[in-house]
């Protein structure tokens, strides 16, 4: 299950953004809208009504577990799309400072180290906050940030100076912000939790089945209504969760700026 969940994901993040919606809310209202449909044919609308005190109290208590965990969901994934695009521009800010120190250097190892840097920017941009990704990184660009850390100590080797220390410090930042940058790009929210947001979502709209209008047509504008709602908030869920796709996709905007 977990394969699939894996798959489904990969598949719905890779879709525009309003494609993306609209197969989730058909995946969500479609089958409750025909679950009513079977229903109303099997059970009428008198029996079902003797139970509608009992069906209450259960769907509250479902509603509300159910609410509360697509709350916490929402909450995860708002929190780890702000730390990863934090991250994204703190990488962004360390590398200016680095590109600024290198260019007060008359050494020609600080005009390589800067040569470098511009490459890795330029990768950065192109193969990988330009096209959208959720996990790994550009080989290429791990290859040219490998090379930072072989240029940089190099064009400060036997300066104990203050500059020296900033540059390398602000290379560690760089390097950590990037890292984070790629474990952002995965999602924060595990397989285990999409599959309970799957089921949990299906078994609240399938209370909802149980409390029956008299007319057909007010029926089916409840359950829809209800999968509707919970469609959306799985689709901010979907859209937040992946940083660097979708809608609120973070851009390349902080390193353009490097260029």
């Amino acid at each position: 299950m977990g394969a699939l969940a894996n798959a489904l994901l990969s598949w719905l993040v890779a879709l525009p953004p309003w494609l993306s919606l609209l197969m989730i809310t058909a995946a969500l209202v479609l089958p409750a809208l025909v679950c009513v449909r079977l229903l109303r044919k099997k059970v009428p609308h008198e029996k079902m009504s003797r139970h509608h005190e009992v069906a209450g109290f259960v769907f509250a208590a479902v509603g509300v577990i159910y609410g509360v965990l697509l709350a916490i969901s929402v909450l995860i994934a708002f929190e780890h799309h702000r730390d990863t695009e934090s991250a994204t521009w703190s990488e962004a800010a360390a590398l200016q400072s680095m590109r600024d120190l290198l260019a007060t250097s008359d050494d020609p190892q600080a005009g390589e180290a800067d040569v470098v840097l511009e490459r890795y920017i330029g990768l950065v941009v192109i193969e990988e906050l330009s096209q959208g990704y959720r996990e790994g990184a550009s080989e290429a660009a791990e290859s040219a940030f490998s090379e930072l850390w072989d240029t940089v100590p190099a064009s400060v080797a036997g300066n104990d100076d203050a500059v020296s220390h900033v540059l390398l410090g602000q290379l560690s930042q760089a390097d950590a912000s990037r890292t984070q940058r790629h474990l952002g790009a995965g999602g924060a929210i595990s397989t285990t939790m999409w599959i309970v947001l799957a089921l949990g979502a299906a078994v609240t709209i399938g209370f909802s089945l149980l409390f029956s209008v008299e007319s057909f047509a007010p029926h089916l504008l409840v359950v829809g209504g209800i999968a509707v709602t919970v469609a959306l908030v799985l689709f901010v869920v979907v859209q937040l969760n992946f940083p660097f796709v979708g809608a609120e996709a973070i851009g390349a905007e902080a390193f353009q700026d490097l260029r």
